[in-house]
This record gives C-alpha cells, sequence and structure tokens, in this order.
C-alpha cells in the first residue's frame, strides 16, 4: 500500500507492508512521484484535488488522526500537524477536527525572506543558534519587575516588542519564537479544552530544533504530556493508507 501526502510546500510518499513502515520519501514541491509498483495507492493533502491518478483519495483530518495513532501507539490524544501552517485534530473514538492556525512553518519562511534575507530553514536555523530572545522579545518581568498571577516573568509578554538592533541571528530566533508560541498556547488552550492529556505533534516544522525546544517548553506550561514521534513528517502520508 502506497500513501501520499501531497502538502504546499513538499510532498511526502510512504509504502506500507503488513501495517509496518517499510519506504519513505520527501519530494520538493514540482517533483514527480516515482514509480512504485503497487495494487492500491491513497493520497491526501492540500495538492491532492490536482492529482489525477488512479489513487483513493483520503480525508486529510482523517489522515492526521491515524498516522498519529499509529506513530504514538496512543488510542486517545490531541494531535496537532504543523507544516505550512497548523491543524490540530481531536482522537478520542471519533475523529473531530478542533482548529488551526495559519502559523505554521510556512509563517518561519515567509518572515525570513521579509526580515532576515531568505528561505532557507538550515540558514535560519544557523542565525537563530546564535540569536538572543532577551534582544527580541519583552518579558514579564521587563513589565512588572517579577511573575504575575501563575505566569513566571521569564514568559513573554509580546513578541518582538524589545527589539532595538536588527541583527539577522535575534531577528531569527525571534520569528522561531513567535510561531512556536503562538502556536503552542492554541495547541494547549485546545487540551484543555477536548480534555485531553497526551498531545502529539507531527509535521515537518518541528525538525527545527529551536521551534521545537520552545513548543515543548510552551507546552509543558500547561501540564501536557507532550510525543514528537519518529517519523513525524511522514504522519499524513502513513495515516491516509490506513
Amino acid at each position: 500500500m502506497i500513501g501520499i501526502d501531497f502538502g504546499y510546500s513538499s510532498t511526502k510518499v510512504v509504502v506500507m507492508d503488513r501495517g509496518k513502515l517499510f519506504r519513505k520519501l520527501l519530494l520538493p514541491p514540482g517533483v514527480a512521484v516515482p514509480y512504485i509498483k503497487s495494487r492500491r495507492i491513497n493520497i491526501t493533502g492540500g495538492k491532492s484535488r490536482f492529482m489525477k491518478m488512479k489513487a483513493k483519495k483520503v480525508s486529510e483530518i482523517d489522515a492526521i488522526a491515524k498516522g498519529a495513532a499509529y506513530l504514538s501507539k496512543k488510542k486517545k490524544f490531541l494531535v496537532a500537524s504543523i507544516g505550512t501552517g497548523t491543524c490540530i485534530v481531536n482522537y478520542d473514538k471519533t475523529i473531530k477536527h478542533t482548529c488551526g492556525s495559519g502559523l505554521g512553518g510556512g509563517t518561519i519562511l515567509g518572515l525570513g525572506k521579509l526580515l532576515v534575507g531568505t528561505t532557507d530553514v538550515s540558514e535560519i536555523e544557523n542565525l537563530a543558534s546564535r540569536g538572543n530572545l532577551d534582544n527580541v522579545d519583552l518579558r514579564i518581568k521587563d513589565i512588572v519587575g517579577s511573575g504575575i498571577g501563575n505566569l513566571k516573568g521569564s514568559l513573554t509578554a509580546s513578541n518582538f516588542s524589545k527589539l532595538r538592533l536588527k541583527r539577522k541571528t535575534d531577528l531569527a530566533v525571534g520569528i522561531i519564537n513567535l510561531v512556536a508560541e503562538g502556536v503552542g498556547v492554541l495547541i494547549g488552550y485546545a487540551a484543555k479544552a477536548n480534555k485531553q492529556q497526551d498531545v502529539v505533534i507531527v509535521g515537518r516544522t518541528i525538525n527545527i530544533p529551536q521551534f521545537r525546544k520552545r513548543l515543548s517548553f510552551t507546552l509543558r506550561l500547561f501540564k501536557l504530556n507532550v510525543i514528537f514521534p519518529k517519523d513525524a513528517e511522514f504522519a499524513t502520508a502513513i495515516g491516509a493508507t490506513l
């Protein structure tokens, strides 16, 4: 069985054999899917509607949930698929699209192009690794001198509000932090609203180390069990075959 996820920024292909992941391919946009002999092909993803091929089309929401269940081995959870944007799905006997956000990897690339002059993920990562958030974000302690309520003073009060010098390194880490925190807070409240303790994170964006670290930190504020499964970027393609 072949599963193909035609996303906006990449195409993910998996070959499943007797319930096990046998082969996986990550292709940039516009690159044709190589011929793989198979009796059954299931496709999903936003661009699957343009594909003229003999295949079964699968709901992307269902594919996200089933792929996350396969990779995490969980039977009850909330899953966030963070690709170009973010899609959040609740899995508890039934599958329900909970919410989503325009924030995601696409935001990092777009702001990267605007603010640091590149859409190369590895270059943005490298810049961010040398950046300092204290030069970019306003902390709660910067405003009230300490924490407030149940929030520590070190937490972000306002993204980019402290920016003075336009260092590319600081801008890069600020971009990643903005998206990670924004998505993280949304996921956290979605988990609480759906009474979920386990949160599975899939999609390509979590391959950015600084993003993954900050997202994990944000979700821990909600006291959630965060799961970053292996092969997370192929979750939707895997789910299409199940």
